[in-house]
């Protein structure tokens, strides 16, 4: 759990994040009103087990930042980004490629993120060794 892998960092802007990505994971995950699961679930990127959950409906809500939180086990290290989500449309890269997946057979657009509306793109990692959590707002 990310809040787990979190405790170990001191950095006072990382606590605080802490109960926001809390907060954000109950929100979209704990099975309530409005839970809905990532736009992205990776069940493991060797054998290309991914699923894009593409919305039926759009988002009646705008999104426009990217947030990104990539935590490592070996340093306890925390790096944060946030980025507006139109520079998305520069990339011919997407998401996925990083893990080393074909981006022709799971392309992830703009729209897609847009349709899907404010939450969890993809929240991916292995237990005490890291952890990558992507969220829209």
């Amino acid at each position: 759990m990310l809040g787990d892998d979190l405790t170990a960092v001191h950095d006072q802007d990382a606590v605080g994040d802490r109960q926001g990505f809390l907060e954000l994971l109950a929100r979209d995950q704990d099975g309530g009103a409005g839970a809905r699961p990532p736009l992205i679930e990776i069940t493991d990127p060797r054998t290309a087990d991914i699923r894009i959950n593409r919305p039926a409906d759009a988002s009646p809500t705008r999104v426009d930042t990217v947030h990104v939180i990539n935590w490592k086990g070996e340093t306890g290290e925390v790096i944060r980004a946030d980025m507006p989500l139109w520079l998305m449309r520069f990339s011919s890269v997407n998401v996925l490629s990083q893990l080393g997946i074909a981006p022709e057979k799971f392309r992830l657009t703009v729209a897609d993120v847009e349709r899907y509306g404010p939450g969890i793109v993809v929240d991916y990692g292995s237990p005490g060794r890291f952890r990558v959590l992507v969220w829209v707002d």
